[in-house]
């Protein structure tokens, strides 16, 4: 089974009016616990601007066991600036069906 790279995750710039920021922490929670998470607004020369997870994700996706193929689906709370809830859908692996 591969294992995930670590180094950040990426949210479209079309997310850009919901986290109107150049550089925030977020909180992510997830089974009752939570993670500070450091996300910054980038705009490569020529390509499109995105929104990348940093100081925090690393923690965040080893304590989740985040495996490659597996997907987080971000719900930004409407009661806590800045603060969602993480859901994950695990990829199904043949030998485990």
């Amino acid at each position: 089974m591969r294992t995930l790279s670590l180094c950040g995750q990426r949210f479209s710039g079309e997310y850009s009016e919901y986290l109107p920021f150049m550089k925030r922490m977020l909180m992510l929670h997830r089974h009752g616990k939570s993670w500070g998470v450091m996300c910054h607004l980038q705009v490569p020369r020529g390509q499109r601007k995105f929104q990348k997870l940093c100081k925090g994700w690393k923690r965040f996706a080893r304590d989740n066991n985040l495996r490659v193929g597996d997907l987080c689906l971000f719900e930004l709370l409407e009661t806590k600036k800045y603060t969602m809830n993480v859901h994950i859908v695990r990829e199904l692996v043949e030998n485990e069906i």
